[in-house]
């Protein structure tokens, strides 16, 4: 198939998915270059559209932000076509809310959680190794969903950016250095928390990212998630 496009919506054929469709979030050249795109899942849920996160996209879909996530080219099956106006504009709002965008473009730091679990849970802004299926061997990412999200006794999933060794200059716009090697925007995931590693990575790696590099990525997904 063609790469997919922007702000269109796609069957959903990842093996396993309860998601029906999905909405394209990452820009047209990063889904060019790539074998990957940036999607919100659509579920068949009727009646369950709440808040900024939870976006009815009809009477009988319903798109969830708090998963925006990477995936292959291949878990996306037929195009139904662009996303109606509307919807799409309230997705890309939610995005913004769950990512903590405009506190991390303020550099204002991770707001006090209302009501933390008392149990572990993963702090905005630190580095950890987590394990996706998909991938051979565990990874490190940056957590970026803010901490009143990450700390609520029901949340099991955080969002995530991936840490790579190495940058490549054909992906220096969506790409931020950081110690140890760089945070890519288009690879964005969601993490169970189950699957996260308590522990920071050992030294050089960091085990926290600074304010300054949160605003930077924050920067990033902006642009290639098209959410200005």
């Amino acid at each position: 198939m063609s790469s997919p496009a922007w702000g269109h919506v796609y069957d959903f054929v990842l093996a396993g998915a309860r998601a029906e469709a999905a909405v394209v979030l990452s820009e047209d050249d990063w889904n060019v270059r790539t074998r990957d795109a940036v999607i919100v899942p659509v579920y068949r849920e009727p009646g369950t559209a709440s808040g900024n996160v939870r976006v009815e996209l009809d009477d009988q879909l319903v798109a969830d932000c708090t998963r925006v996530q990477n995936v292959l080219h291949e878990s996306l099956g037929e195009d139904r076509g662009v996303c109606e106006r509307k919807a799409l504009t309230r997705i890309r709002i939610g995005v913004r809310v769950y990512l903590d965008i405009a506190q991390l473009l303020n550099e204002a730091g991770p707001r006090q959680p209302i009501n933390p679990r008392s149990e572990w849970w993963p702090r905005q802004g630190q580095v950890r190794y987590a394990e996706l299926a998909n991938l051979s061997q565990n990874k490190m990412y940056c957590l970026l969903s803010d901490d009143d999200w990450n700390s609520r006794p029901t949340t099991i999933y955080s969002a995530g950016v991936r840490l790579t060794s190495k940058g490549r200059k054909w992906r220096s716009k969506w790409e931020v250095e950081v110690p140890g090697g760089s945070v890519v925007a288009g690879h964005l995931y969601s993490l169970l928390h189950e699957d996260i590693d308590p522990q920071p990575p050992r030294s050089p790696r960091p085990a926290k990212l600074t304010p300054d590099k949160l605003r930077e990525i924050a920067e990033r997904l902006v642009v290639s998630l098209k959410l200005a």
